[in-house]
């Protein structure tokens, strides 16, 4: 392995709060015999199927939630409970992991609860901390899904607080996706 490959994955973990995929691990070049060898020296730690913490297997929070994201393959994002910790909206003791990609009716990986939709908007969709999420306004009609009211209203107001609460985008968003449990709370 070239220094400049090293490089080049340790600025891609650096990016992802330590961790990296199979497939980008690939795209940088890496064959299966190198794959093999960083294994067995303990510089690839598996968290998921075909996701890996590098160098150590410690991870931060923002970790655990990225490598579940990368588990769960393109175009999955953070959501529900899990996606409101990230926005600092609410804490969350919860064992698992939220992640919403769509897809039907396939499992996630051990300590992720997979939420497979039809459709998952672009505009429903961002990055926080380097971390695939869904906004805010999708992230407070999760919620009212699985969460009671007066949890539902407090983090509401913690988005308020913040200033990031718009009006404007959970009433469009409710219009959007009318038929969906959460549009009622």
């Amino acid at each position: 392995m070239t220094q400049e490959f090293k490089i080049n994955i340790a600025r891609l973990a650096g990016r992802q709060h330590g961790v990296v995929s199979w497939s980008q691990l690939r795209l940088l070049g890496m064959g299966r015999g190198a794959y093999r060898h960083r294994r067995q020296s303990g510089r690839l730690h598996k968290v998921h199927p075909k996701v890996f913490a590098v160098g150590h297997s410690c991870l931060t929070r923002n970790g655990h939630w990225m490598a579940a994201v990368l588990a769960c393959g393109e175009g999955a994002v953070l959501s529900h409970v899990s996606a409101a910790s990230l926005w600092d909206l609410r804490a969350s003791a919860s064992a698992f992991i939220n992640v919403t990609v769509e897809s039907q009716g396939r499992a996630g990986p051990r300590g992720v609860r997979l939420h497979c939709v039809r459709r998952l908007d672009a505009q429903d969709v961002t990055v926080r901390d380097g971390i695939p999420v869904t906004r805010v306004a999708r992230t407070l009609l999760d919620l009212a899904e699985v969460v009671p009211m007066q949890q539902l209203e407090r983090v509401a107001e913690e988005a308020e607080r913040l200033r990031i609460f718009d009006r404007a985008a959970v009433v469009e968003i409710c219009d959007r996706t009318r038929g969906r449990r959460g549009i009622r709370p």
